[in-house]
């Protein structure tokens, strides 16, 4: 196995993963056992460990996306042959096996420590067999090796893909005061007091996670959603949002969305480039897509969370990040969704100004 990998996985060992996959399991790395070369995972609300990823697992994943640098190759997840033509798992399962003879699903969770080790991408790709669009991955030769940053452990300066300097005269407001149950209470409260706006989070987010893509229809409906009680907001919003077309919006969300969180900067960057776009909304986008790792940015959880607000808190992408990072260490301990912790201080922000 690679040693950078191999390294990588042993920083890693015992702390949990969410795959950027839609609808993918968080798992934990269990053990890494050298003298056996199996990597052992336990998949969230399971008793038991799952069958173990050998290392010549990664070995053939790597070898076989290598024979194909400039084309994403899809994952092609079986538990059992066939396999899909051209596919990571086919090319897993390829005989004659170096140590074991039944096959298993293996694909996915090699590929996903492999993305977050640096190793690949993930881009779409294309059944050969029926043409429609599905998972794939790339090898990825222009970064090196990170470490992902919402895991069970805290975070430490050095483990973070983006270190956001605290800004002057904001001082976080430790929130360990709060329970987890009680961010749990105050998060329950916000979707019975606010049922349109729960209901409609979960119709867009489960649409663009299922594209892994929008255009300008269901950008408009994320707009209405951030801007309800501001009328005025939305209309100004929208005819800015008329200098953009919906391919234009759909190509810039098909390459932010499946992006890492080590990108955060740059996505949020990328989708202000659309007019109409800033970072407030950019935030709403990327937390209706992946809730685990994101929130709305809002005043009323600013001034939740901080004594102190910044000077324009909404003009750069600096004072979301680094909010990302504080709710993203609180959500490591309690084993929460940023969403989740960023909802309940919303509501006791806002019950707090009634």
């Amino acid at each position: 196995m690679n040693a950078t990998l191999l390294k990588w996985i042993q920083k890693n060992t015992g702390r949990w993963i969410s795959p950027p996959r839609p609808r993918a399991k968080d798992f934990m790395i269990l053990a890494l056992n050298l003298k056996k070369e199996v990597v052992q995972i336990k998949f969230k609300g399971s008793i038991y460990a799952a069958l173990p990823l050998h290392f010549w697992m990664f070995d053939r994943t790597l070898e076989h996306l290598a024979n194909y640098p400039n084309e994403s190759k899809p994952l092609g997840a079986k538990v059992a042959p066939p396999y899909m033509r051209g596919s990571v798992e086919e090319a897993i399962w390829r005989k004659p096996f170096p140590k074991i003879n039944t096959e298993y699903k293996s694909s996915p969770h090699i590929c996903d420590i492999l993305y977050y080790a640096g190793f690949i991408e993930y881009k779409p790709s294309r059944n050969p067999e029926t043409n429609r669009k599905v998972q794939g991955g790339i090898l990825n030769t222009s970064i090196k090796p990170i470490n992902i940053n919402y895991l069970t452990q805290p975070t430490t300066p050095r483990e973070t893909h983006h270190k956001v300097t605290p800004t002057q005269n904001c001082h976080t407001v430790s929130i360990e005061n709060l329970s987890k149950q009680e961010l749990l209470k105050w998060a329950k409260k916000y979707d019975e007091d606010h049922p349109w706006w729960t209901k409609k989070e979960k119709e867009i987010g489960d649409k663009i996670r299922a594209d892994n893509e929008f255009g300008l229809e269901t950008l408009k409906e994320i707009v209405e959603w951030k801007f309800k009680t501001v009328p005025s907001r939305i209309v100004r919003i929208n005819n800015l949002l008329k200098q953009s077309n919906d391919k234009d919006i759909r190509e810039v969300t098909r390459l932010v969305l499946p992006l890492g969180i080590r990108h955060d900067n740059n996505k949020i960057t990328a989708l202000r480039k659309i007019k109409g776009i800033g970072v407030s909304l950019a935030s709403t986008i990327l937390t209706f897509y992946n809730p685990h790792n994101y929130c709305v940015y809002d005043i009323h959880v600013m001034r939740e969370m901080y004594r102190e607000l910044p000077k324009y808190p909404f003009t750069q992408n600096k004072h979301y990040l680094r909010l990302l990072q504080d709710l993203r260490e609180e959500s490591t301990k309690l084993n929460l969704n940023v969403r989740t912790i960023e909802k309940a201080l919303f509501k006791k922000n806002l019950d707090k100004q009634c």
